[in-house]
């Protein structure tokens, strides 16, 4: 069953939108969805007005499309996007997942929106100095990424 997210008006409330347009209201912390192909798994998720993008496996030229597809319907809600992307679980990134986190973040900056790059792996770290100069705002967990978005204080760059 594929469902629809969306943030409804700018009320920071979302609604899941399924088949014959049922709308069922989402708790925080609540998984909506999770989608994966045998080298990355992406899990959409929501905590309060920031939605949680979990990542595990690859993120490369070899699943940029996956990571893509959820990207652009996180980026799609409607409103400012809180994007919190959980980097934890990441075991390879290449320029091609750069490049495609990095249009991720020039979006929501575009939109007025913020995201922060969560629990970035050590193996995976030195490919942000490496591959790219853009600089993405960063935090130690998932937790702190939250509070960076929603107090409006901004993490590191």
């Amino acid at each position: 069953m594929c469902l629809e997210v969306r943030r409804e008006a700018w009320s920071a409330v979302f609604v899941l939108h399924g088949r014959a347009g049922r709308r069922i209201p989402v708790e925080p912390r609540d998984e909506v969805e999770t989608v994966s192909s045998p080298l990355l798994a992406v899990s959409t998720g929501l905590h309060g007005p920031c939605v949680i993008l979990r990542l595990a496996g690859e993120v490369t030229g070899g699943t940029a499309l996956l990571l893509h597809e959820h990207l652009a319907q996180v980026l799609a809600l409607g409103g400012p996007p809180l994007l919190v992307v959980d980097m934890a679980q990441v075991t390879v990134l290449d320029g091609h997942g750069l490049a495609l986190l990095s249009a991720a973040d020039l979006r929501a900056v575009n939109d007025h929106g913020r995201m922060v790059l969560a629990e970035v792996p050590n193996a995976v770290s030195g490919e942000f100095r490496a591959l790219t100069t853009h600089r993405f705002r960063c935090a130690p967990s998932t937790a702190e990424a939250i509070v960076a978005l929603t107090s409006g204080s901004s993490a590191s760059r």
